[in-house]
């Protein structure tokens, strides 16, 4: 299993913390790339071929914890968006878990909108 972490910022506030975890077998020359300027999703599908056919997606809507609120450099119990995303490829004639994706941002910070069709 590979897990990548990153803390993002927007004008130096610390925005959202994502974290990947990635089954190993499926590209394990991935721990040898140089994440911080390029697209997890991109060198999936581009580099290494993988193809990503479904995600199961889930955003809710959560009070900080202290441990949370201190990653984000936030007050504990302030508002958050927690999203989770699990991303299939497609093996065997069968859909494989590829990517596990949880992400914490701030909702003072950021506003999500989903759009559909």
């Amino acid at each position: 299993m590979i897990k990548v972490e990153r803390l993002r910022y927007a004008d130096g506030v610390a925005v959202v913390h994502e974290t990947r975890y990635l089954a190993e077998v499926l590209c394990p020359a991935l721990v040898n790339e140089d994440l911080s300027a390029k697209s997890i999703h991109h060198l999936l599908i581009d580099k290494y071929s993988i193809p990503l056919v479904k995600m199961m997606h889930t955003i809710e809507m959560h009070r900080l914890t202290q441990s949370e609120a201190r990653l984000l450099d936030a007050e504990p119990d302030a508002p958050a968006f927690f999203v989770d995303r699990v991303t299939y490829t497609h093996e065997d004639e069968h859909n494989r878990p590829a990517v596990w994706y949880r992400a914490i941002y701030r909702a003072d910070e950021f506003q999500l909108n989903a759009v559909v069709g």
